[in-house]
């Protein structure tokens, strides 16, 4: 049996909370989002998109993508 007290165990436990806690959002978005009419789902997108190109911009995950173009 593995040692529940690791400190590496501890931090896949908080990472797979994490990444649940991500999942479960994005499902209580998407819920919210079939509810709303075209023209909010419209500022919706239009909000989105320039939310995912200030974090492509920023973040350090998507550097290899940045340094390619």
């Amino acid at each position: 049996m593995t040692d529940q007290t690791r400190p590496e165990i501890l931090e896949v436990q908080v990472k797979n909370k994490a990444i649940k806690y991500q999942k479960d959002k994005l499902n209580v978005i998407l819920n919210l989002a079939e509810m709303l009419d075209l023209e909010h789902i419209s500022k919706l997108h239009k909000k989105v998109k320039k939310m995912y190109i200030d974090k492509f911009k920023t973040t350090d995950h998507f550097a290899q993508f940045r340094e390619n173009k």
